[in-house]
């Protein structure tokens, strides 16, 4: 798996006791009565999802319909992840629809497994669907169904310690839209794909094809052509098919809850024009570097699916919680592609004890991996930040490589 795949939320903490989110259901729009202006903007909202509390998961609702049908189901309670790719949705949460497994030649069904960095992944078959944001359609798009089963899942997904998220308890949602920089979850950049038999000669552990849908334990990962790998749905829009533009106003200090919006294409509508927006160009492992104090942290990336702004530092971590506890409030500054991003960190313990009904914490960090900055959900507040899609052109930007703007 690329590392695009395990940037999702992953600082979500057991908060019980620390107060509650403001709480999305399971059904409807997320958009609390927000209307989109164009066809290509989708409303996003940071609520506390549909397990509250879940400080800054941003969620968002998809018409999830059978291919080439109008029966479709709402799902909401989907949080919207920029550093991974394709939209994963727990079985449990499709009720009025029926997606069939996508099966490879023999006939065999195709199950993938999705591993995260906090040591948890999702494992369920892959099928086709139309997928509905607004006025923008993915037909027929490689969507992952989260199985409600616990059992029959390889060791070679399932290591050791691995925690099955398979539950929007367990999740803190209904799925994950991942809409990061690559056309499918196997592709680094460059167009490399892991999957498919044709960078690697041993098959990535990402798939595997299952005899009517049963895997055993000791199963063997298997080839499996692009063509049915989870794919990035924005890549199959008509238009508006090159990236995305996520978009927060600005938050100070806490709110209960904040909308934005997603914008799909950038340079396609006069309402997605990349303007005075800085490229930040990603190297071959879609990252780029920030330096923090002297620090160079070459593996860089922006994650709209971490819930924080996660560094490698010497302040305090909270006891119970994986956030960072300061005795006072401490600001930062970092500096990437020339640009200086200030940012702040707050006590993740008094935040959640003084802001019980908030979903939205502006200053919330934590620690991260050596050598990386992981510029989650926070950085996204008060900026239209700008992801392009690998091989895709954008009017007036030379490169088709992946970057990220803003």
């Amino acid at each position: 798996m690329g590392r695009r795949l395990f940037g999702v939320a992953v600082i979500m903490a057991s908060l019980a006791g620390c107060g509650g989110g403001g709480g999305a259901g399971t059904g409807g729009g997320a958009s609390s009565g927000v209307t989109t202006p164009m066809v290509n903007v989708h409303t996003i909202t940071v609520n506390g999802g549909p397990a509250p509390p879940y400080p800054n998961g941003v969620f968002t609702s998809v018409d999830i319909c059978e291919p080439g049908t109008a029966i479709c189901q709402t799902v909401s309670g989907i949080l919207v992840d920029t550093g991974s790719i394709g939209l994963r949705v727990l079985a449990s949460a499709i009720t009025n629809i029926t997606l069939a497994p996508l099966l490879d030649a023999q006939g065999n069904t195709i199950e993938n497994c999705a591993a995260f960095v906090d040591n948890s992944f999702l494992w369920g078959s892959v099928a086709k669907a139309d997928l509905k944001f607004g006025g923008e359609t993915a037909s027929a798009a490689v969507i992952q169904v989260v199985s409600s089963s616990s059992t029959n899942i390889p060791t070679g997904c399932a290591g050791s310690g691995m925690t099955l998220q398979n539950t929007p308890a367990l999740l803190g949602a209904n799925g994950i839209l991942g809409i990061g920089q690559e056309p499918t979850d196997c592709t680094y950049p460059g167009l490399k794909n892991y999957c498919d038999g044709s960078i690697n000669k041993v098959p990535n552990a990402s798939y595997w094809a299952c005899q009517n849908g049963v895997c055993t334990t000791n199963a063997s990962a298997a080839v499996v052509p692009a063509s049915q790998q989870v794919v990035n749905p924005v890549i199959l829009f008509p238009t508006d098919n090159n990236g995305v533009i996520v978009t927060f106003p600005s938050v100070v200090g806490t709110e209960n809850t904040v909308n934005g919006t997603i914008t799909f294409g950038i340079g396609t509508q006069t309402n997605n024009a990349l303007g005075s927006a800085q490229i930040v160009q990603l190297d071959s492992n879609g990252n780029f570097s920030t330096t923090l104090q002297g620090q160079v942290l070459a593996g860089s990336f922006l994650d709209s699916g971490t819930n924080a702004f996660a560094f490698p530092s010497s302040i305090a971590v909270c006891q119970g919680v994986p956030y960072y506890c300061p005795g006072s409030v401490q600001n930062w500054q970092a500096i990437t592609n020339g640009v200086t991003v200030s940012f702040s960190i707050d006590n993740a313990d008094t935040l959640f004890q003084q802001n019980q009904n908030a979903s939205v914490f502006s200053t919330l960090g934590a620690p991260g991996s050596a050598g990386s900055f992981d510029f989650g959900l926070p950085f996204f507040y008060g900026r239209s930040v700008f992801s392009s899609i690998d091989g895709q052109t954008v009017t007036g930007v030379a490169t088709s490589s992946p970057w990220v703007a803003y």
